[in-house]
């Protein structure tokens, strides 16, 4: 299970940022919000560009987990 989605949206609207702005240039407002429902997975290079717009920083691991580094905090999703 990959849990991006749900850490990009919650930390969307901590920011209080719109998923057209937070995607612009990036991916369409509709993939954004697949991935924020957990239909679509995102590439590493949109999921990266979308992290780091965030403030968030991605990184994947030899298991092929996703890890995410929020705010000091690790997140590991299998």
């Amino acid at each position: 299970m990959n849990c991006s989605g749900l850490i990009i949206r919650k930390r969307r609207l901590e920011k209080n940022r719109s998923q057209e702005g937070l995607c612009k240039g990036i991916c369409t407002v509709g993939y954004l919000s697949k991935i924020e429902q957990g239909k679509a997975e995102p590439s590493e290079e949109i999921s990266e560009a979308i992290f780091a717009r965030l403030g968030m920083s991605a990184a994947m691991d030899k298991s092929n987990r996703l890890c995410l580094s929020l705010c000091g905090v690790s997140y590991f999703a299998v």
